[in-house]
């Protein structure tokens, strides 16, 4: 317990915690209703899959080329 407190208390986590803002009540129910919605806009049915956009392919085919999916 000792070493997870000591971790937990590391200036680069304090630093990097400071640095990330925290959702207020609005932004956190905003975010919530807003994927309610999402769901609710497919209910009963498969959501839609993009296997057949172009731009997608075209972003999948560059990311391929630049190497984001080889193993380091």
């Amino acid at each position: 317990m000792q070493r997870r407190a000591l971790e937990n208390l590391a200036q680069e986590n304090l630093e990097r915690g400071a640095m990330t803002p925290a959702y207020d009540g609005r932004e956190s129910a905003s975010y919530y209703l807003r994927q309610q919605s999402n769901a609710f806009y497919h209910i009963g049915q498969q959501p839609p899959m993009n296997i057949f956009n172009p731009l997608s392919w075209a972003k999948f085919f560059e990311a391929w080329k630049r190497g984001d999916f080889k193993k380091k």
